[in-house]
């Protein structure tokens, strides 16, 4: 696996020349070891995920006794902290390594 030091330059959008016209198939990217890893990875994060959610106010009202409303308050708490965690992390990795940034989490 490669590292990516940041200095490489992004082409410019339409730089890209195809070669007969062909952009690729199905076939050839399921070839790629990486890209299946890939797919099951978030298949499973995101069964992770909404198994979390739909099962948070239940869980909120067993173990915290809190009403319903309140519980869905805080599941929307997680719902925002989520995004904005996803959107503030992005705007980082232009000034950090990805790897670096998610350092911390391991």
């Amino acid at each position: 696996m490669g590292a990516h030091n940041g200095a490489d330059q992004v082409p410019a959008i339409g730089a890209e020349k195809t070669v007969g016209g062909e952009k690729g198939s199905l076939k050839e990217l399921l070839h790629h070891r990486h890209f299946l890893i890939a797919v099951i990875a978030m298949f499973f994060y995101n069964g992770a995920q909404v198994g979390t959610w739909s099962y948070f106010i239940q869980y909120v009202q067993d173990y915290t006794h809190q009403p319903e409303k309140l519980a869905g308050y805080f599941l929307s708490g997680t719902l925002v902290a989520f995004g904005l965690g996803r959107f503030s992390a992005t705007y980082l990795m232009q000034f950090v390594r990805p790897n670096v940034l998610m350092a911390p989490t391991l």
